[in-house]
């Protein structure tokens, strides 16, 4: 587990494997937490503080693929085209999507992109199998 910067924290997840939303949620909640959830721009600051201060980027395992490793779950599921946070809670509309995203049919997850500048939420399907070791919880 890293240090706890803000109300975020980085924790390893103990996965080489990778792990689908739900799995992600329930690593969370052996700590006694929940994934992270972004309800305003204060949040969304902290957030990306909690990844440049957390050792989240520089402790990632190297990749031949530059884009393994570099997208952890947040809270936010769609189901029946309402977003809700783990917690249950409707996502506010609009809220922090990169440029075309939001985009999914169905049930769909929420995701942030950490090796991008600006980091970018976006959504994928819940059970893909993010390929990352650390979670980003709250």
């Amino acid at each position: 587990m890293f240090p706890r910067t803000s109300r975020y924290i980085a924790v390893a997840s103990g996965s080489d494997t990778g792990l689908t939303y739900d799995e992600a949620q329930l690593e969370c909640e052996k700590i006694g937490s929940g994934l992270a959830i972004v309800r305003n721009q204060s949040d969304h600051d902290s957030l990306i503080k909690s990844i440049n201060t957390s050792g989240l980027l520089q402790n990632m395992p190297p990749s031949e693929d530059p884009y393994l490793y570099k997208r952890v779950w947040i809270s936010g599921k769609k189901t029946n085209g309402q977003w809700r946070w783990y917690t249950g809670e409707l996502i506010p509309t609009p809220w922090f999507w990169a440029p075309g995203e939001n985009d999914q049919s169905g049930t769909a997850c929420a995701r942030v992109t950490i090796d991008m500048y600006p980091v970018e939420f976006r959504d994928a399907s819940c059970t893909i199998y993010e390929i990352f070791i650390k979670l980003l919880c709250e």
